[in-house]
């Protein structure tokens, strides 16, 4: 059973066959989409796999048109592809889905966070780091 609102509209279908007989293992796939002026006005979006999940992705890169609207986004995902398959994923606008946060980076007391809206890495600021001797290369 979809989890996509049958309000939701389609935004874009991101579709790959396999065809050199191979299996590709689990990688990051980014597509770049474009999207008509006043298309996608809020910011939440909804991937979906062809049972009709719901997959995190990343969007990122966003563009806007002059009305605020966006106008064009690069969204990535987690995939696999096992030999003489396909795989299809379709974009839709709606309120269950991912929130459209671009990456960003910011420092604050020492500490430097990494935050895309779902996921956020600290990193403590350290020292300068010295290999003593260097490593050869």
């Amino acid at each position: 059973m979809p989890l996509v609102s049958p309000a939701a509209e389609r935004l874009a279908v991101f579709e790959c066959q396999e065809r050199l007989e191979r299996d590709w293992p689990r990688t990051l796939v980014t597509y770049q989409q474009e999207f008509p002026t006043g298309q996608l006005r809020n910011r939440e979006i909804q991937l979906v796999d062809t049972a009709g999940r719901e997959q995190p992705g990343q969007v990122w890169h966003i563009k806007k048109h002059a009305d605020g609207s966006i106008a064009s986004a690069r969204i990535s995902f987690l995939t696999e592809l096992a030999k003489g398959t396909s795989y299809r994923f379709e974009l839709f606008t709606g309120k269950t889905g991912a929130v459209l946060h671009p990456p960003t980076a910011s420092t604050r007391d020492e500490v430097t966070t990494l935050d895309n809206g779902i996921v956020a890495l600290r990193l403590p600021k350290m020292g300068e780091f010295k290999l003593d001797p260097p490593l050869a290369m």
